[in-house]
Order: C-alpha cells, then sequence, then structure tokens
C-alpha cells in the first residue's frame, strides 16, 4: 500500500512571478487529490496498481509537503503525518493539517486570516518517543498578508494548540525542503558567503 500526492507538470510554473501574481491559485491545475495505491509485489499479466482518494472526505482539501515523526514512520504501526494545505479558493498553502491514515482523515487544523505557512517540520519530544507518536511539535514559519515580519510558529503535534509564536524581526521568503537566505542587499559590503544569513527549513 502506497500514501501519494500527485503533482501534475505544472507545479513548479506555480512558484514563478508571473503566477504569484494572479489573484488565485489554479491548484486544480498543479495536484490531483492525495491517492492510496496497492500496488501487487510481483506485476503478473493482468494485475493493475489500484488508487483511489486518500481521505474519505476531502471537501476540495489539497496538500502537500507530508511530514512524519522520523522515530515512527518507518513502523507498520505508525497512523500520523502532517502537512502544508489549501482548498480551491485558497490563494498559496494557507493551514498545516493532520491527517490519521488510518482512518484516512483529517483530525487537526491550524489555519488564520490571511496568514500563508512553510513546510511542517515535525520535532520529537524523546521523552515519550517510545510510548506516542504523537509526542513532539511542529514548526512552521508563517507569513500573513501586509505583515513585515514573518513568525516561527509551534504546535503540539498531539492537538495542535500553540506552544509559541515568535516574530522574526523580517519576512522569510517561502522555502521548502532546503535553505533560504536573506538577498545580497540587505548583507553588508564584504560579508563572506559562509556568514550570510540563512535559514533552514525551519
Amino acid at each position: 500500500v502506497v500514501d501519494l500526492v500527485g503533482a501534475t507538470d505544472m507545479y513548479l510554473d506555480n512558484y514563478f512571478q508571473r503566477t504569484l501574481s494572479e489573484p488565485t491559485a489554479e491548484w486544480d491545475n498543479i495536484f490531483t487529490p492525495a491517492k492510496r495505491c496497492k500496488v501487487p509485489l510481483s506485476i503478473a499479466a493482468g494485475q493493475e496498481i489500484l488508487c483511489e482518494n486518500l481521505l474519505v472526505d476531502d471537501d476540495g482539501l489539497l496538500f502537500d509537503y507530508p511530514t512524519f515523526n522520523p522515530l515512527w514512520k518507518t513502523k507498520a504501526s505508525s497512523r500520523y503525518f502532517y502537512a502544508a494545505g489549501a482548498n480551491r479558493s485558497s490563494r498559496w498553502f494557507d493551514r498545516i493539517i493532520k491527517v490519521d491514515s488510518k482512518a484516512r482523515k483529517v483530525t487537526n487544523v491550524w489555519i488564520k486570516d490571511d496568514t500563508y505557512v512553510t513546510e511542517p517540520s515535525f520535532i520529537p519530544d524523546v521523552r515519550n518517543a517510545i510510548e506516542s507518536e504523537e509526542a513532539g511539535w511542529l514548526l512552521s514559519i508563517v507569513h500573513t498578508q501586509g505583515s513585515k515580519s514573518s513568525q516561527l510558529l509551534i504546535l503540539d503535534a498531539s492537538d495542535f494548540a500553540i506552544v509559541g509564536l515568535y516574530d522574526l524581526g523580517e519576512v522569510i521568503p517561502f522555502h521548502a525542503h532546503g535553505v533560504s537566505c536573506l538577498p545580497e542587499k540587505d548583507l553588508q559590503i564584504g560579508v563572506s558567503v559562509a556568514s550570510r544569513r540563512c535559514f533552514a527549513n525551519p
């Protein structure tokens, strides 16, 4: 059994300025709903890979950048994953979701008006890691439209209670799977590349 998020060939186009300047995102041209596929261990004549929607009731929800408790994700008993989400009226990824993969439904959502999120990262609470898959925190850099500063959001992974929301003093651009660095114009002349102010995700 394989769970996956499908993207079209328009996915990367969504990150260019010409697309970002549009008032809405064409989500249906970017993503397909998440799927659960059954892949035969050996492909015999006539056998097919069968796929169906992962979520029982998706309500137009699309998501990407799924993440897991790294201490649990390879266990057969692992149940939860987390992701940056949007619905078809969203301008950009505007919520963090928690999905119960066994029940195939969203159990928790963090969303704030006019606020966009980056890929969440799961930080396990090693004190309870053996007993609870949900023991830990989610970190995401969020930005509210019109604000001159991004914020670091910390959520309790078990119930999505806000543990902390810290002002970062400047806008951190959307980023995923890597590092975001401040533009050269924001750096003092003569500062070496090695000392550039860069931010991992998050």
